[in-house]
């Protein structure tokens, strides 16, 4: 019964409901399954604070299954706890943050979820959570290249981000502009060269969805981090744009753009704190 319990807390995390038009996933619902023989999964919140305060939680056949932006928080992870206890986890799901402060899905965006083994392996604890998951309702995907997978997120994320940093608008508007095709071109080329010379080539898939959004005049996409820009809210620019930035300085990959949307989410940033 206690196992039943903790997955229906999933099923109520991931459960759709309709609230201004938009679906609805209460942000504080962070989801905390307890599956297969007492074994405990701990899945953080893409905006958690922190992540280190739940290590004297950890029993001693506990993994940590992170759903958040970026590809840097894997290698902090493995560091800190051992890469046995870490999976690798993506979702694709395009949501703003409320005054309520609830997390709110946008109607006709992606839904797709995915994780796995950072090795690549098959594994009995990743089928028990994806049995969980599916017990609550949440769709996803076992995978047996997690980290192509978040690389392939991390370059779409950061492509994104940076044109929301260095415009503020969304696609459409972008679209309607003179330059703009240029522009986002432009971003595209430095992501594109920043993840081939870390060796995780952007798939033509993503590059294709992505674009697709900054083409046509009156898209609606907006990514989340253009909400928070415009909430005055802390944002995920460090640890996307940023992070792409420190990587092209190793590889001596010139970035100009890339820096010049990192300097904003800096600026931002700092206002923020005061």
């Amino acid at each position: 019964m206690a196992a039943r319990n903790q997955v229906r807390r999933v099923s109520d995390a991931y459960a759709p409901r309709s609230r201004r038009g938009a679906a609805h996933n209460p942000h504080r619902a962070r989801l905390d399954a307890q599956i297969s023989g007492g074994r405990r999964r701990r899945v953080i919140d893409r905006r958690q604070a922190t992540l280190f305060r739940w290590r004297a939680a950890l029993g001693s056949d506990s993994v940590i299954l992170p759903f958040q932006n970026g590809i840097h928080h894997v290698s902090i992870l493995a560091d800190r706890f051992g890469p046995q206890r870490v999976l690798g986890g993506k979702t694709f799901a395009n949501c703003w943050l409320s005054p309520e402060g609830d997390i709110a899905r946008r109607v006709g965006g992606p839904d797709q979820t995915s994780f796995g083994e950072l090795s690549g392996e098959h594994s009995t604890r990743c089928e028990a959570i994806h049995r969980a998951l599916a017990a609550g309702g949440a769709a996803s995907t076992v995978s047996d290249n997690i980290i192509g997978e978040l690389w392939a997120k991390h370059f779409a994320f950061v492509v994104v981000a940076a044109i929301a940093a260095l415009t503020r608008a969304p696609a459409g508007e972008i679209a309607a502009t003179s330059s703009g095709a240029a522009f986002v071109a432009s971003v595209f080329d430095e992501c594109t060269r920043v993840a081939d010379a870390e060796g995780h080539p952007a798939p033509n898939a993503i590059k294709e969805r992505v674009s697709g959004h900054y083409a046509r005049i009156g898209s609606p996409y907006r990514p989340s981090i253009l909400d928070d820009f415009e909430a005055g809210r802390r944002t995920e620019g460090e640890h996307t744009i940023g992070d792409l930035v420190r990587r092209a300085d190793l590889h001596g990959v010139a970035v100009p753009i890339l820096r010049a949307a990192l300097c904003n989410v800096q600026v931002h940033e700092g206002r923020v704190r005061k």
